[in-house]
């Protein structure tokens, strides 16, 4: 076996105090690397405060009052205009206008098959209103009597006309024509002129049967006069 240790670069060093070479890092390469940990903080700082602008920007967000874009449609299908509505804002006029006279054309319309549009109606009342609208009209049966007759009631949709009330902002007066038809066409004294003062008020909650003509929770909560 050989003398030496078998595996030479394990044996002691025996040249302990001399001095030897130490490694150095050339100083563009040392400015590379302080200039890159620059960047990493700056970068660092800058993502803190984009989060903590987001985060401001989401909170104030969730603040801001919800709205409603939408079209406002006539009774006859027509579209006047398109309106957002701000939920902290007084609701405009031509929107209540809007809900009021479809309203008034599914209540007042009578023809055969056009009874569950009558009911649909009723879900614009609320409160007290909702009860007595639909106490009155269980009263007339529904208008089944005038249907038995043979007649058909249509409100003219380029009669209506609806406006608020002077002094209140939840007043409104619709004021329509309506006409009586028979058998043989319009009755010669069927036609007749409408008026209806309400009050308004507005939900958060709308029935699905009224929310495509009344997406804004507008409701009739008092009424002048009966149904008929």
């Amino acid at each position: 076996m050989a003398k030496g240790q078998f595996f030479p670069w394990l044996k002691p060093d025996h040249k302990q105090k001399e001095v030897k070479p130490q490694i150095s890092v050339a100083s563009y390469v040392v400015d590379q690397w302080r200039m890159m940990a620059y960047a990493g903080v700056a970068i660092g700082v800058i993502g803190m405060g984009g989060g903590l602008a987001a985060g401001v920007w989401a909170f104030a967000k969730e603040r801001m009052p919800s709205y409603t874009i939408t079209p406002i449609i006539q009774p006859d299908g027509w579209q006047i205009e398109t309106y957002i509505d701000g939920s902290d804002k007084a609701i405009n006029e031509r929107i209540v206008c809007s809900v009021l006279q479809h309203a008034i054309v599914m209540l007042r319309t009578v023809a055969p098959g056009k009874a569950s549009s009558l009911k649909i109606a009723t879900n614009v009342f609320a409160d007290h209103a909702a009860i007595r609208a639909r106490q009155e009209l269980e009263d007339l049966k529904w208008y089944d009597p005038l249907l038995a007759k043979g007649y058909t009631r249509q409100v003219l949709t380029d009669q209506i006309n609806c406006y608020r009330t002077a002094g209140n902002e939840n007043g409104y007066n619709i004021e329509w024509v309506e006409q009586i038809y028979g058998r043989l066409g319009a009755l010669p004294d069927g036609q007749k002129r409408k008026v209806m003062t309400v009050t308004t008020a507005r939900t958060g909650e709308v029935p699905a049967e009224i929310i495509k003509w009344n997406p804004w929770g507008v409701f009739i909560t008092d009424y002048s006069g009966v149904l008929d």
